[in-house]
């Protein structure tokens, strides 16, 4: 491969552009977007749901006034970060609890902010043996804060009990993980997970326009170290990139099928149209975010299932409150709940599959006075066994059938 820097000149136009735009961007106010959000609410036990930032939690014993998110619009544009104003009060009560945060931006309108805008918190954790400096925050990962009983968490610019969400929006956007389907013919970026960043001023592009090298690293060595410390499975394999529609996709944490978690590096051109955005001024935007606030009663019971057997059996006992998966599961039989029973299935990140009955096609049913909470975890999936009923021959399995009774299922593909 030839690496040998080329001229100067070929990038001095996006240069001179990219060291303006602070300047650019305070003169002009340059595309400032409202961030609104949305906040919905799962739980275990004591759930609080909302919507429009609507709280009705009566049902479930918990006040509307012990969770408060991010109430007024926040202004947004390339270059710019801060700290989410958010409160969780435990304080009138003797128990702890875990609270999950989720922001899922899939439903933005606005592409280019949604490639630029990232949540996260500034704390190390160990996934897959990989130590990660920073923890991203989306619709499928998750930052969990421990509130003990009689406590407050408190999040805001002004102070924090604890390690407060961030945002940033992303200058000079130069690539990204994203979470999505890319085959040959065609590549879906569903959900952007973080960004990805190198040293342009050193940048060298080849004659497609792709990215050669940068920092004293090939684009082969610089991907191998960002995903070192990604918090996925394994190390990108450049050599296993795929090439749809003019662009160039490395897998990270991605199945037969094409759908995972990719890397995308922005070609040349995509970078100086980028760089290009950031300093246009624009007028105001309205975008809205969806947060999701699990909260989970720590003095539950809990029991650890690894298998069709044991799922069935803890559903029926009802002896714990939540039962959480250990390993993948597959489910020989269809499970009912009716009566007063009420169950929560923990994921943990695991999957279910559906190998039972082909006539069958309902995998979970809840019935009239019975109440089924399933939470995921990054990459839960609940699958069906495609077959469909054999009177209903053209309606395949589906994963829930509740006639009368309660469901709450979040974070999880089906």
């Amino acid at each position: 491969m030839d690496l040998r820097k080329k001229p100067e000149k070929k990038n001095s136009e996006v240069r001179k552009a990219m060291k303006l735009q602070l300047a650019l961007t305070i003169i002009t106010g340059a595309l400032i977007v409202v961030l609104i959000f949305v906040a919905t609410t799962a739980w275990y036990t004591n759930v609080a749901k909302t919507s429009q930032l609507t709280f009705q939690a009566e049902a479930y014993g918990f006040s509307e006034d012990n969770i408060s998110v991010e109430a007024d619009a926040i202004a947004i544009y390339p270059g710019t970060s801060g700290i989410l104003t958010l409160s969780i009060d435990n304080s009138d009560s003797s128990s702890p609890i875990r609270a999950g945060i989720n922001i899922d931006t899939e439903e933005m309108s606005n592409t280019d902010i949604r490639k630029r805008l990232y949540f996260y918190k500034d704390e190390s954790e160990t996934v897959n043996s990989e130590t990660t400096d920073r923890i991203y925050i989306n619709g499928e990962d998750t930052a969990w804060y421990d509130i003990n009983g009689g406590e407050k968490l408190s999040l805001s610019e002004n102070y924090y009990s604890d390690s407060p969400v961030k945002w940033e929006c992303v200058l000079n956007l130069q690539g990204y993980y994203f979470r999505g389907t890319v085959t040959n013919a065609q590549a879906t970026e569903e959900e952007y997970i973080r960004p990805i960043e190198y040293d342009y001023d050193s940048a060298v592009f080849d004659d497609s326009g792709y990215l050669e090298s940068a920092g004293g690293q090939t684009a082969a060595e610089l991907l191998t170290e960002i995903s070192s410390s990604d918090g996925y499975q394994g190390t990108i394999d450049v050599n296993s990139a795929v090439t749809a529609g003019g662009s160039r996709y490395y897998p990270v944490e991605v199945d037969d099928t094409g759908y995972g978690v990719w890397a995308y590096l922005c070609t040349e051109s995509e970078v100086a149209a980028n760089t290009a955005y950031d300093t246009e001024a624009l007028s105001s935007n309205s975008v809205t975010a969806n947060m999701i606030i699990t909260v989970v009663n720590s003095s539950v019971t809990t029991v650890d299932v690894t298998d069709s057997e044991g799922l069935t059996e803890a559903l029926a006992s009802g002896s714990s409150d939540v039962i959480e998966l250990v390993s993948d599961i597959e489910l020989s039989s269809a499970v009912s709940l009716s009566g007063e029973r009420e169950a929560v299935i923990d994921l943990n990140g695991y999957d279910i599959t559906y190998t039972g009955d082909e006539s069958v096609y309902e995998i979970f049913s809840v019935d009239a006075g019975a109440s089924l909470t399933v939470i995921g975890g990054d990459g839960s999936t609940i699958t069906g066994n495609g077959e469909g009923s054999a009177s209903l021959a053209n309606i395949s399995s589906v994963a829930f059938n509740c006639t009368g009774g309660q469901l709450s299922v979040s974070n999880v593909t089906i």
